[in-house]
């Protein structure tokens, strides 16, 4: 309850009891015999007080009420504001990463390695005068592996079974290195009718952010024997196959 309410509530209280005493020496009134009779007359007194400080509370609480709505309307309303808020900034962020991812994959491609092999050649080597053991024959191949784009660092090759088979520390934007390589028969798919052997070989390597990249190819092989000496010797065709 507010201050002037109070106050008018206590003003009226007293306007009241003062009536009541006028009344009560000036009008002659006989005071209560008896308990009843008292009884009575405190009830007559101060029961329009009662009944009215409870339609001043009721009033009162009323608008306390009211204003507790308001309150909660209020604080309703700047939860929603708060909601949205956090909505716009959930899509800014969104969009920003949007934008990074974008600007990270601009900057991998701007410095991705870009590997072609080139002037391909490979030599049958059978075991007479070799020691190969129980791998039976062997090919020896050699390519030009050409790098028109950003470094790459840490570069593997390795045969169909994931052995490493040539190490390259680095090789730089617009390097060129000659490679050569050795592929045993496990590690050829050999077509005796049609004279061919293809190989798989894998490129690994690590850009210069450190993300590991590989590469697939497969190496064709079609052998032209010479009736002289019967040297089997040709260019390879390469083809790559996207993981």
């Amino acid at each position: 309850m507010n201050q002037k309410k109070l106050n008018w509530g206590i003003a009226i209280t007293g306007i009241w009891l003062t009536v009541i005493i006028i009344i009560w020496f000036f009008a002659g009134l006989k005071s209560p015999s008896s308990l009843n009779e008292f009884g009575d007359a405190l009830a007559g007194i101060f029961a329009p007080i009662a009944f009215f400080w409870l339609i001043l509370g009721y009033v009162q609480q009323g608008k306390q009420l009211d204003l507790n709505t308001k309150a909660l309307e209020q604080q309703e309303r700047a939860l929603q504001l708060r909601i949205d808020e956090m909505k716009g900034s959930v899509e800014q962020q969104k969009e920003l990463a949007l934008i990074q991812n974008k600007h990270f994959d601009a900057l991998n491609n701007a410095v991705k390695p870009i590997l072609i092999i080139k002037d391909a050649i490979f030599q049958y080597l059978s075991k007479g005068g070799y020691c190969f053991e129980s791998v039976g024959f062997m090919i020896q191949v050699k390519f030009k592996l050409m790098n028109l784009g950003g470094a790459a660092n840490k570069l593997y090759i390795r045969n169909s079974r994931q052995q490493a088979i040539y190490f390259l520390d680095q090789l730089d934007i617009k390097g060129e290195v000659l490679v050569e390589i050795d592929l045993y028969e496990l590690d050829l798919d050999v077509n005796d009718t049609q004279q061919t052997m293809i190989a798989e070989i894998t490129l690994d390597f690590e850009n210069v952010h450190a993300e590991h990249m590989i590469l697939n190819f497969e190496v064709y092989m079609q052998t032209e024997l010479e009736d002289s000496d019967r040297k089997e010797e040709c260019y390879i065709s390469t083809s790559l196959i996207v993981n």
